[in-house]
């Protein structure tokens, strides 16, 4: 099955991708794996043009949870129109990861931020931590203070 903008090699119901298959887009990206009438759906892993690598489940074309890997980063968890949603671990180069629960793409909720300095936990709004946190660093002190949105730590309590 071939058109301008792609070529499917695989299984088909009533001529349309259904099954188990392959699609080369002519921009360079592709897609192998489960198709449902002419849709992605099941288990399937996405190459897009960008070199944007997507591994997970997918139900009618839209991807609800696995893998996205991008230039410096990398996320495993939920997700919404290819937004990271629900319980994820973003993780970026040079030893930096967020953990928790991501809504519209940003960590909202009790969240974690690994650095290499240490570990940061407390809860997060729209990416930005608020409130209590306690702080971890690799000398196994523990800290903790109150953190506002985008500021810095107002007060910290040495724990230990």
């Amino acid at each position: 099955m071939t058109n301008d903008n792609y070529n499917y090699e695989g299984e088909r119901k009533d001529g349309i991708p259904h099954g188990q298959g392959t699609m080369f887009f002519n921009n360079g990206g592709r897609y192998v794996g489960c198709w449902k009438e002419g849709t992605f759906h099941g288990q399937g892993t996405l190459i897009t043009s960008d070199g944007t690598f997507l591994a997970g489940s997918w139900e009618n074309g839209k991807m609800t949870s696995g893998a996205m890997l991008m230039e410096e980063k990398m996320y495993v968890g939920g997700f919404k129109d290819l937004i990271f949603q629900g319980r994820g671990i973003l993780s970026f180069s040079g030893n930096f990861e967020l953990c928790g629960e991501f809504k519209d793409g940003m960590l909202n909720g009790s969240g974690i931020m690994n650095t290499s300095a240490g570990m940061i936990e407390g809860i997060f709004e729209n990416g930005n931590l608020k409130g209590s946190v306690s702080i971890f660093n690799k000398e196994g002190k523990i800290l903790t203070g109150e953190w506002g949105n985008k500021e810095k730590i107002e007060k910290l309590n040495r724990i230990i």
